[in-house]
């Protein structure tokens, strides 16, 4: 698919997509009258910058297409709630033994362990529920 058609069929689609722009091809695969080799296409969404650079191989000979590169620069912020476990020299039996008993302790604080005026409604007719 040529460049100018592969981006009309993500704005069809409507999922938001950024085109990474190839510097050193056209993105057509017409060379004169001949029909050359189809060029990929690289499409990224979630990041917030631009690609380094972008070309497409030449000379990389592995199927009729030519094969697309691309390189960003991405910062990866530290904010993750999960640091925490990456600094613990704890173990993974311990991890986890800590982590049931706290899951134990807060459904214990919530109420949510025992449920005295619980009834369960089914869906089925009682005929059918007499059959069985």
């Amino acid at each position: 698919m040529d460049t100018p058609a592969s981006k009309k069929f993500t704005l069809k689609l409507g999922t938001g997509f950024q085109h990474a722009k190839v510097s050193n091809s056209t993105g057509s695969r017409y060379n004169k009258s001949t029909v050359g080799r189809m060029i990929d296409h690289i499409y990224y969404a979630g990041l917030n910058s631009r690609p380094n650079w972008c070309t497409a191989n030449r000379f990389l000979d592995l199927s009729d297409h030519m094969p697309i590169t691309a390189q960003w620069t991405l910062v990866l912020s530290s904010h993750n709630r999960f640091t925490v476990l990456a600094d613990t020299e704890m173990g993974l039996n311990e991890l986890c033994a800590g982590l049931i008993d706290t899951v134990w302790d807060q459904s214990a604080r919530l109420g949510a362990l025992d449920a005295p005026d619980e009834t369960i409604k089914t869906v089925l007719s009682n005929i059918t529920l007499k059959k069985k």
